[in-house]
């Protein structure tokens, strides 16, 4: 090859050798990039979603009492409703929040709540004595502080897990079938 062939080859295989990477690592970086963005504008919009929620149920009570509707038995659990009407909500998120287990054994039920929470170690502590003294429908009954490392941000973040139990009598309940068996 002379030089000036060399000269008219070298732009066009760097345009290809271009391309070729572009395909292989830059094109899927830069989608990568987007999502992530999507991602943490999402969690963004979340964080405050406790508090929303609270909004929220504030007007459908209203707009049931309008319509002449009981709210107590909306089916919320109690616990959501607590941790949405929490004045320190805002510093903590919710992370997980599990199904109740429910036990049964003889006349008794026992019903057991398992949230997780992320916050500061001062704020889960604040939420947690709100917690012990303003949820009526339960019993903190084990709490557990968990460091847990955030492998896209690359730091530590530190967890909450609390137990709580309510154990209620279904006595009543089992022994009007009984008590009409005999007569």
């Amino acid at each position: 090859m002379t030089y000036k062939q060399k000269v008219k080859i070298l732009p066009i295989g760097f345009f290809i050798a271009l391309l070729i990477i572009y395909g292989i690592a830059i094109r899927e970086t830069i989608a990568l990039k987007h999502d992530c963005t999507d991602l943490t504008e999402q969690t963004k919009a979340a964080v405050d979603a406790p508090q929303q929620m609270g909004i929220i149920r504030e007007k459908l009570d209203e707009l049931s009492l309008v319509m002449g509707k009981d709210s107590a038995n909306s089916g919320t659990d109690p616990l959501l409703e607590f941790v949405s009407t929490s004045n320190i909500s805002n510093a903590v998120n919710l992370v997980d929040f599990q199904p109740m287990h429910i036990f049964q054994h003889q006349n008794y039920r026992v019903e057991t709540r398992i949230a997780t929470f992320e916050g500061s170690y001062s704020n889960l502590l604040k939420f947690l004595n709100n917690l012990e003294k303003g949820f009526k429908s339960g019993k903190v009954v084990s709490v557990k502080f968990q460091t847990e490392t955030n492998f896209k941000t690359d730091r530590k973040r530190l967890l909450l897990i609390i137990y709580i139990q309510s154990v209620k009598n279904d006595k009543m309940n089992t022994d009007e079938p009984q008590s009409q068996s005999k007569s």
